[in-house]
């Protein structure tokens, strides 16, 4: 399945899809040239057409 969305849609599918707090959707960055991939619960990302890896860890507040 594909899913293209905006911001705000694209943190609130990742936190549903994720499992996470609305907090900590709200601090996940969206830039525009990413494609998420989500798939057993574990999400990777593309940016620029490079391969799927996993993204870096979240600062923590």
């Amino acid at each position: 399945m594909l899913i293209v969305s905006h911001e705000m849609i694209g943190r609130l599918l990742r936190m549903r899809l994720l499992g996470l707090t609305p907090d900590q959707a709200m601090a996940l960055s969206h830039p525009q040239d990413v494609i998420y991939r989500i798939e057993g619960g574990q999400l990777t990302e593309s940016m620029g057409g490079q391969p799927f890896q996993s993204p870096p860890p979240s600062p923590r507040p």
